[in-house]
């Protein structure tokens, strides 16, 4: 089959044989092998960061771990189609998996933290690349017809992540040896490094070409200056140079919007930003509650072995059960109609929301898994709402916009991460994370890192609830017509 051929469209209507035939197995399993590694990462780092920190020292940069990442992942995302026009995905595919191969060994051969976080920022260019180039492979190498289906088999690789991550980061944290979960995901990387040109040979090499050639770099780097802006704030000890620090990142954020609509390809749908209100609400939704929740995976783990004593592999697990909330509240929520999406848009914030709160009271509190159910709320909000988030945002652009407005609900979330993971390494620094010495002081600390990201969290609600108003007052409309 040539470089770039789909298949008829009468051919292989059921099965996956049909689907995978004529060597198309060969992509889809490089597709599967690069999101499991861009999923299990975070869990797996977050499983063994309290065996880093003890190892290393750094205690303050703990958040960068997770928000260079982050920031890794969008620039990487926003170059899938560009690697994939240039490269080819057989290249393409190779070459970023063997990036995040040499990201995981510079982990574990860090010496000091600052090591560390550089391998941290090549582990998300390159896991976030292959994330990508897996959706690129996906809807450029298969019939439409068979997209649902394929996204769907790749979406439980997530699953899978939620139940393997903390048990490989657990294991070799708790043996003492940390930097064996590093080395465990180089040598899965450079695996997939080294398949992808030989598995799609018959592609001549380079496999399915496509994407656009344009990327936003004024836009990725006004992102990225400014989240290391806000980040930043949380590791000077002047509280002056902090605060200017913080409205540095702010003003830098405020512009990416105009920066971003003199772009060729700009991140954001900014004409139908303008003229659709569910497409503004949506993305503030994904953006702020984003922004409120990623310092239960950051610090859980950390502050629950410093709570109740347990091993990281129980800790691991605890923050996990986030992750298998959000699959198991998808999946229940699977064949809900765009008539009853609203409740549900605003039943996820709600959950969120209260997650939040719950994971801040019940933290601390003896037994450790008091905590789980609020984890599980939050999790299981972004469950609830997702996929309405996404849809609305789409119908709400006109039809040339749409894939572009997919893409930016999808970089929303990393983004808010990323955001996020800034302001919890702020406000746990800020409020002397590493100075505490009693079991009183870190209850304090804790209570008042999470409970500071309610407002935002507030915020989200009331974007969910915009969202949920603006979108079922159009549909009403339209019926009546």
């Amino acid at each position: 089959m040539r470089e770039g051929e789909r298949e008829d469209p009468g051919q292989g209507r059921d099965g996956l044989r049909q689907i995978l035939g004529k060597g198309r197995w060969a992509l889809f399993l490089l597709v599967l092998g690069g999101i499991w590694l861009h999923a299990a990462d975070s869990l797996v780092v977050a499983t063994v960061m309290p065996a880093v920190v003890r190892s290393l020292g750094g205690i303050a940069w703990t958040a960068w771990a997770f928000a260079l990442y982050e920031l890794g992942s969008i620039v990487a995302g926003a170059l899938g189609g560009y690697a994939s026009l240039r490269l080819g995905l057989g290249r393409g595919l190779a070459g970023f998996a063997l990036l995040f191969a040499l990201g995981c060994l510079t982990s574990a051969a860090a010496p000091d933290m600052a090591v560390l976080l550089t391998g941290r920022l090549l582990q998300g260019l390159g896991g976030g690349a292959l994330l990508a180039l897996g959706h690129v492979a996906i809807t450029r190498g298969y019939a439409e017809r068979h997209w649902k289906l394929l996204f769907a088999l790749a979406s439980t690789v997530w699953g899978l992540a939620s139940l393997a991550g903390p048990l490989v980061g657990g294991l070799f944290a708790e043996s003492g040896w940390w930097r064996g979960a590093f080395l465990v995901f180089a040598a899965k990387g450079l695996l997939v490094g080294l398949a992808a040109p030989w598995l799609l040979r018959r592609f001549g090499g380079g496999g399915v070409g496509g994407g656009s050639a344009a990327v936003p770099l004024r836009s990725l780097l006004l992102l990225c200056l400014g989240v290391l802006a806000v980040a930043t704030a949380g590791v000077v000890e002047s509280a002056a140079w902090g605060a200017a620090s913080i409205l540095l990142g702010l003003l830098l954020l405020v512009s990416v919007p105009w920066v971003d609509a003199r772009e060729a390809a700009p991140i954001l749908p900014l004409r139908a930003l303008a003229a659709a209100g569910a497409a503004r609400s949506g993305l503030a939704m994904m953006l702020l509650l984003s922004v409120a929740t990623p310092a239960f995976l950051i610090y859980g783990p950390l502050l629950m072995i410093a709570f109740h004593g347990i091993g990281e592999l129980a800790a691991g697990y605890a923050v996990a059960f986030e992750s298998v909330a959000w699959t198991l509240a998808a999946i229940a929520v699977g064949r809900v109609g765009p008539e009853s999406e609203g409740p549900y848009l605003r039943l996820g914030a709600f959950s969120i929301l209260a997650g939040l709160v719950g994971i801040a009271v019940f933290l601390p509190l003896e037994p450790f898994w008091l905590v789980l159910p609020w984890a599980g709320l939050q999790g299981g909000g972004f469950g609830l709402a997702y996929a309405f988030i996404v849809r609305r945002v789409v119908t709400a652009c006109p039809d040339r916009e749409r894939d572009h407005a997919a893409g930016a609900v999808a970089t929303m979330q990393p983004l808010g991460y990323a955001i996020g993971a800034a302001i919890a390494g702020v406000a746990a620094n800020g409020l002397g994370l590493e100075l505490t010495e009693t079991q009183a002081e870190l209850t304090v600390v804790t209570r008042g890192l999470y409970l500071s990201f309610v407002p935002i969290g507030l915020l989200g609600l009331w974007a969910a609830f915009h969202l949920a108003r603006t979108q079922t007052t159009r549909l009403t409309a339209v019926h009546k017509v």
